[in-house]
């Protein structure tokens, strides 16, 4: 098997930034995805980039923000047109979405915008393209529009399609996403898109409700590679990693894990709850498995970048 694993959310704060920093220096990571948008410690951020490629075969990818402000052309709530009652932006982004109420030229404007900072700012062409909170499932419209991108760039567009269908259960061992994979919900005629979505507000695994719902029956465009960490990075239990890596081993041929390592500081300030020792403990997962690996299964695991992946 192959795997690549991909940190998201470099940029999002300066924990996580340090976090990914290390799990690159530790060799734990194969490719990094960056926010572009955060202006904060920039030339800090461009150091450690700088500091990770040198001497290592790791892709470097654009992680396209549309919700988190500041964006860089428009605000966030310039890029939809109704502006629904929740709490976060990206569920008022993916609803937008899912109703074809979204500014599509802004959109396109916004995404040429971060390419061309991106550019500016590390020196090179990103080597993957993928998107924050995975906004490019949530429309075929969207979808087809990154897609264009993708291929005038001439780079791999990350495809977040996580198959749910064979969750292990006794790797997971939580109630709460027990019910997210349970058929009986899932099937029930009451349970639809509208449905989850006024949910949001009330019900905490709504999201990743919607996202199973997306992966399983909306996604368009497909890829090659077999993508999973979704309901890890939920959980964060490291039984569930590894026994979802290594079950994976004889199946498939090429995977794409997800993860969000951080490093834990809490005496500095961050621009998301998500920045916090749940991410510091990601990066711990990591480090065990990377040792499991190599003790138990070197010889059936190479890792791998998207760079020149096609």
């Amino acid at each position: 098997m192959n795997l690549i694993i991909n940190a998201d959310d470099f940029g999002l704060d300066l924990d996580r930034d340090i976090g990914i920093y290390v799990g690159a220096k530790l060799n734990l990571l194969t490719s990094i995805s960056i926010i572009i948008t955060n202006n904060h410690k920039l030339n800090f951020r461009k150091k450690l980039i700088n500091s990770i490629i040198k001497n290592r075969n790791i892709s470097i990818g654009l992680h396209v923000n549309l919700t988190d402000d500041p964006l860089l052309s428009f605000s966030s709530s310039d890029l939809y047109v109704k502006h629904y009652l929740y709490q976060k932006n990206k569920e008022i982004f993916w609803r937008n979405a899912l109703k074809d109420n979204l500014f599509l030229k802004r959109i396109n404007i916004e995404v040429e915008s971060q390419f061309i900072k991106f550019e500016k700012t590390y020196g090179f062409k990103p080597h993957h393209l993928d998107f924050h909170n995975h906004c490019n499932i949530f429309s075929s419209k969207l979808e087809k529009i990154f897609e264009k991108i993708a291929i005038k760039k001439k780079i791999h567009l990350r495809i977040p399609d996580e198959n749910f269908k064979n969750i292990d259960l006794k790797y997971l061992n939580h109630d709460l996403y027990k019910k997210i994979i349970d058929k009986n919900l899932i099937n029930n005629e009451n349970i639809n898109i509208s449905c989850i979505c006024n949910k949001f507000k009330d019900y905490i695994s709504a999201d990743m409700l919607l996202y199973r719902w997306l992966c399983q029956e909306n996604i368009v465009i497909k890829d090659n590679l077999d993508f999973f960490g979704t309901i890890y990075g939920h959980i964060h239990k490291f039984k569930y990693l590894y026994g979802d890596v290594i079950k994976r081993i004889p199946n498939y041929k090429d995977c794409q894990l997800m993860i969000h390592p951080g490093f834990y500081i809490p005496f500095i300030s961050h621009n998301t709850s998500f920045s916090n020792y749940q991410r510091f403990k990601e990066l711990l997962d990591l480090v065990c498995l990377k040792f499991f690996i190599n003790i138990r299964h070197k010889n059936n695991v190479k890792y791998r970048s998207y760079i020149n992946y096609k």
